[in-house]
């Protein structure tokens, strides 16, 4: 990884713009996975539904709904029909009808699609391991928390304003 100081700019009084860290961070996340998921026929946007049903395991037992899928990765519902299709085709998902609306189907991961999502897991943790090795290991945990709470709020106004 590249210093973030020399690919972003700072104001006069050297601060650095949140909105510049969040694409430098967004573009060596995106470089990094783009080295990896071809190797197991996956986009992008395969990557979040996979790591999101895998994720949600415990708490979605039967699986999501494809609207679910597409509120939660942040994909458009074609995006998903598309990436729900080729995972299909992989053989990393099943789709069924859901028994209580049958107009909507449930994905839900095979064997292979959980085994899929635990190696896309440990890719994400590895990253996570290298970009924040540049912070002390007592500021990581708070920096963090307060990443995902701007995360969540700002994701939680924006589902409000729908």
């Amino acid at each position: 990884m590249s210093s973030a100081k020399q690919l972003v700019s700072s104001d006069s009084q050297g601060h650095y713009s949140l909105s510049r860290f969040a694409t430098y961070l967004s573009q060596n996340y995106r470089h990094y996975l783009s080295s990896l998921l071809p190797d197991i026929g996956l986009s992008l946007s395969n990557y979040y539904i996979v790591l999101y049903l895998w994720h949600h395991q415990k708490s979605l037992p039967n699986g999501a709904s494809q609207t679910q899928l597409s509120d939660n990765t942040l994909n458009d519902k074609a995006a998903v029909a598309r990436g729900v299709k080729k995972l299909l085709e992989l053989g990393y998902v099943d789709v069924a009808s859901d028994p209580t609306n049958s107009s909507r189907n449930i994905v839900s991961l095979t064997n292979l699609g959980k085994s899929i999502g635990k190696q896309l897991n440990s890719w994400v943790l590895d990253w996570e391991e290298e970009a924040l090795s540049f912070l002390p290991a007592k500021r990581r945990t708070p920096f963090l928390d307060a990443f995902r709470e701007l995360f969540f709020n700002m994701r939680n106004e924006s589902h409000e304003k729908k």
